[in-house]
Parts: structure tokens; C-alpha cells; sequence
């Protein structure tokens, strides 16, 4: 892991392909140990995404189809800690978003196909909707679908806001302010918690 994100050093425009590739890569053989040792596969997991936050800043350059079908294998398996398919499912909200606003008219401008778009969000709604899924795992997979607006969200926002329960009001709040900036609203509806804007992030 640490070869392939070279902590701290500048990735020239002539070096990228050759750095995606070996992420790929690398995403690719901690998939595989997913089924046959799951509790290494978790720390590495662990270890590569918070790595990919530091040497990314949120920079899609890294996230394909490949390592979405990574994240989507760490959000749907059943492995301890729960923060790691929490984190999993609010990791695919950037590449949901550019997906849904950028269309796929040029292909060379979005990173994943129209199917694993489908299957992101298909598999974001079947998550939050799982009732045996731990809270916080569902909160995070209705923030990150909520960046590809979809007809289910309103109804499913005013259920968890309406649902009494804090930190489900917490997401609502945060959703309805999402919202509000895909129709060209004033996203400061979220009132004047800073927690509102920051705890998905």
C-alpha cells in the first residue's frame, strides 16, 4: 500500500496512468482476500482507504469500476468493524454525483459505466432499506445516494426525519440540504449546525 500511494510525493501528469494502474491493482488483490480472510482484508481496507483520502484530497482520478466493486463487496459483506462499510457506502457518493450530473454522452469524462452506476445506486437503496443492516452503515448509504436524485428519496428522507430518532434526523437534514442544491436551493436549510455539513463528509 504504501509502494503503491508513495505517501507525500507528486504524481506528474506523466506518472498518472501508471499510478491508477497500480491502485487498480492493488484494490483488486485485497478484493480477493475479502472471502478467504476477511478480518486481514478489513485492516487492509482500512489502511488503503484512509491512504486514498490523505494522497486524494477527493480526487476521483483513482475510483473505476473496478474499485467501486470493491467498495460495494466491503459494504454488502458483514465485517467488523461496521465504520468500514459505513465508510465504503459515503466513498461512493463523489462518483455517484460526477456519474449522475455529468451524463455518459462522453465516456472519458466519468470513470464507471451507466450498469455499475445502476448497481451503486441499486445496491445504496437496498442497503438503507435493510432493516438487519446497523444504523450507521444505512445512514451513510442514503447520504451517498442522495447524490444521484432518485424518486424514493423524498419519501425515505421525511420517513427517517419523521422517525424521531437524532442521528437519523442528522442525515435528513443533510439529504434535504443536498436536495435543495440539485434544484439550485439554498443549501444553508440545513440551519446552522456545522455537524449537518461535516458528519457525512
Amino acid at each position: 500500500i504504501a509502494l503503491a500511494l508513495n505517501p507525500g510525493a507528486y504524481i506528474p501528469d506523466r506518472a498518472c496512468f501508471s499510478f491508477v494502474s497500480d491502485l487498480h491493482g492493488l484494490a483488486a488483490k485485497i478484493a480477493k482476500l475479502t472471502r478467504s480472510d476477511p478480518a486481514r482484508a478489513v485492516t487492509l481496507y482500512e489502511t488503503f482507504l484512509a491512504g486514498c483520502y490523505e494522497k486524494a484530497a477527493g480526487d476521483l482520478v483513482a475510483m473505476n469500476g473496478e474499485l467501486v466493486g470493491a467498495l460495494l463487496t466491503v459494504l454488502c459483506s458483514n465485517v467488523k468493524p461496521e465504520k468500514l462499510r459505513a465508510k465504503a457506502a459515503i466513498s461512493l457518493g463523489p462518483v455517484l454525483e460526477q456519474a449522475h450530473t455529468e451524463g455518459f454522452e462522453d465516456m472519458d469524462d466519468v470513470p464507471i459505466t451507466q450498469r455499475t452506476l445502476h448497481a451503486i445506486r441499486e445496491t445504496l437503496r437496498k442497503t438503507y432499506l435493510d432493516a438487519d443492516v446497523p444504523q450507521g452503515v444505512r445512514r451513510r448509504a442514503l447520504e451517498a445516494s442522495v447524490r444521484a436524485p432518485q424518486d424514493w428519496h423524498r419519501d425515505a428522507i421525511r420517513a427517517v426525519f419523521n422517525s424521531g430518532d437524532e442521528a437519523w434526523q442528522l442525515t435528513a437534514t443533510f439529504c434535504n440540504a443536498l436536495r435543495a442544491r440539485f434544484r439550485g436551493g439554498d443549501p444553508r436549510g440545513a440551519g446552522e449546525n456545522p455537524t449537518v455539513h461535516y458528519d457525512p463528509v
